[in-house]
């Protein structure tokens, strides 16, 4: 049986920052997160962590982790502190189990640069885009994030504060990268020396990639990254 949240928390209110994240911590299975986000949803909580300000300063983006109801995506994305926020619901989830699609997290992020009120500066950027990585590119090669600094940092620093964010607002993260970079990424990603001999599973995985750096139905990579990609993994694409 899940434990029941307190209906009402600090200072009268909602249950706080502190509370929720208590509880999340305690007990961290399937159905107590999905519980802890209807409480996010039924509450609002969002509005109030400016008002008590005692979210960590640690964490994953929200993106990763927070349910994929648009309406409840909007009402989160709109907070007016980003990064605080962001940091709390990486501390309260502390998982990768809420991952959001692809399409969910491109909302996300579009909703957050638009409504972002204050001016963050270009490392704080780069941070962001680092974690937005989707956890099952990741889980194919656990050393792959490191090596995403050394592929993003020279592309993003070409680009300063709006600029930037208006970039990362209309172009999903690959698509910034240059077909070289990218190509290296992809095979990384893919580690084919750890599927020799496996050639479904090669192309399965090949495939999954494509679908997911897809902004709507424009693919963010050009098709000679993949057949770049294909011929060092030993695969032709179809």
């Amino acid at each position: 049986m899940v434990a029941t949240l307190p209906s009402r928390g600090l200072r009268g209110h909602e249950p706080g920052a502190k509370e929720l994240i208590a509880f999340a911590t305690q007990k961290t299975d399937m159905e107590l997160m999905g519980h802890i986000n209807l409480e996010i949803a039924n509450n609002g909580i969002g509005s109030k962590l400016n008002e008590y300000g005692e979210a960590p300063t640690h964490g994953n983006p929200v993106m990763s982790l927070v349910g994929s109801d648009k309406e409840l995506s909007t009402r989160v994305a709109k907070n007016t502190n980003l990064l605080q926020f962001d940091s709390w619901l990486g501390k309260l989830h502390g998982d990768e189990t809420h991952r959001l699609d692809s399409g969910t997290r491109r909302f996300m992020l579009d909703t957050m640069l638009a409504n972002q009120k204050k001016e963050a500066d270009l490392e704080e950027w780069v941070e962001r885009v680092n974690t937005l990585v989707d956890p099952y590119t990741l889980s194919l090669n656990p050393d792959l994030k490191p090596r995403m600094q050394e592929y993003l940092v020279p592309t993003l620093e070409k680009f300063e504060g709006a600029q930037l964010r208006e970039k990362l607002a209309t172009e999903p993260v690959m698509s910034i990268l240059s077909e070289e970079q990218a190509t290296s990424f992809l095979v990384e990603v893919l580690n084919p020396a750890s599927m020799a001999g496996d050639d479904d599973k090669l192309r399965s995985e090949l495939l999954n990639l494509e679908e997911q750096f897809k902004l709507g139905d424009k693919p963010t990579l050009k098709k000679s990254v993949y057949v770049e990609v294909a011929e060092q993994a030993k695969l032709q694409p179809h």
